[in-house]
């Protein structure tokens, strides 16, 4: 387990799988596009069983949400077109591509499972736009404190930031994004 940046993702995992061990690399859709495939094809070429999971969320989120050619934008902000990361992942030899929506939670999971069990090479991609990009807003989650019984799951299983525990009852505030991932996790239905 450690991290690499900027694209090298996809060599890593490939080196974790000498010895017959299963790696897993994640990766954004920028550094896969400006990194990411020429190990994705070493990959391919040498018969890796890694799962690669890319994160498409139409940004380049770690240096400020700047385009890339997985967007379909150009630098100056002028619309081009997309070059779709299932294509390119396909382009490469790898057969099994699976899209998802990471706000779905079990898509996701059964997904990443199916995956990770695979004894071929394999690419999740979970894609949704950032929620901090100009004009997405998901609006905002609430808890019926009527149906919550205080079990912690929304708090202990996600630590989203825009929830917390204020006395006797949880509350959501203003950086919630709208995901609502802790509507999924909660037992009670009380979000």
């Amino acid at each position: 387990d450690y991290t690499n940046s900027m694209g090298g993702t996809t060599g890593a995992a490939h080196g974790a799988c000498i010895g017959g061990k299963k790696g897993v690399g994640v990766i954004g859709d920028s550094a896969f596009m400006h990194s990411g495939i020429p190990g994705l094809i070493n990959m391919v070429n040498n018969g890796s069983k890694a799962t690669i999971i890319i994160f498409d969320n139409l940004a380049t989120a770690m240096t400020g949400r700047q385009p890339n050619p997985a967007t379909g934008m150009t630098i100056d902000g002028r619309k081009t077109k997309r070059i779709l990361i299932e294509e390119i992942c396909r382009a490469c030899g790898v057969e099994d591509v699976v899209i998802v929506d990471p706000y779905n939670l079990e898509e996701c999971q059964k997904a990443i499972k199916k995956a990770v069990m695979s004894e071929e090479i394999s690419v999740v991609i979970a894609r949704r736009e950032c929620a901090l990009l100009p004009g997405i807003n998901y609006g905002r989650a609430k808890v019926d404190a009527q149906k919550c019984n205080l079990c912690m799951d929304c708090i202990n299983k996600i630590g989203c930031p825009a929830i917390s525990q204020n006395e006797d009852r949880i509350a959501i505030d203003e950086k919630c994004i709208g995901c609502m991932i802790c509507s999924q996790l909660c037992p009670e239905g009380a979000i």
